[in-house]
């Protein structure tokens, strides 16, 4: 994948673009610095609650799971049950 040099692309830092950030940090006015702060995190915030109601989801499947597991393992002894019923009546010939 190519990039054009005016292309703005999303990059991601690294610990070695630490340097690099300090000196953007540095030419840059508090109030920019502020602004970028709270915004990250914001985005900090929304990414800790996307992941934890991703966990309370995956807690709500694994409950719904054992109920259905459960639910299962009942027809299956119910089903049993009739065919042994079935099974052990004389049926009349």
């Amino acid at each position: 994948m190519e990039f054009d040099d005016d292309e703005e692309y999303e990059q991601h830092d690294t610990y070695y673009d630490m340097p690099v950030e300090r000196e953007t940090l540095q030419q840059m006015d508090k109030e920019d610095i502020i602004e970028r702060c709270i915004k990250g995190n914001q985005e900090m915030e929304s990414q800790r609650y996307n992941l934890e109601k991703a966990k309370e989801d995956q807690r709500s499947l694994k409950n719904e799971i054992a109920k259905y597991k459960d639910e299962v393992k009942n027809l299956i002894q119910q089903v049993a049950a009739l065919i042994s019923r079935c099974f052990s009546t004389n049926i009349p010939q």
